[in-house]
């Protein structure tokens, strides 16, 4: 999208134009609000929001867990064969 007025172009997150600091029209308003819902852009804009960190953070731990939980019971498995087959 292009400033209305300079021509600029603006990026989708942000309202202001970059060179001449007016405000888009409020057409070009909607349509931010409208792109940004859609395309799910304005909750990772930035990925170093802290709602980016948490998600990464729980994802990471969901697959180690994925991983860790069935080791720990295989250990445990084999220990108690070892036990019973050592009595």
């Amino acid at each position: 999208m292009h400033c209305k007025y300079c021509g600029t172009s603006i990026p989708s997150t942000t309202k202001r134009c970059p060179n001449c600091g007016r405000i888009a029209s409020s057409e070009q308003i909607e349509f931010l609000k409208d792109f940004n819902k859609n395309s799910g852009w304005d909750k990772y804009s930035n990925k170093n929001t802290s709602m980016y960190k948490r998600e990464k953070a729980t994802e990471i731990k969901n697959k180690i867990g994925i991983i860790l939980v069935p080791l720990i019971i295989l250990i445990l498995v084999i220990i108690a064969l070892l036990k019973v087959i050592g009595n």
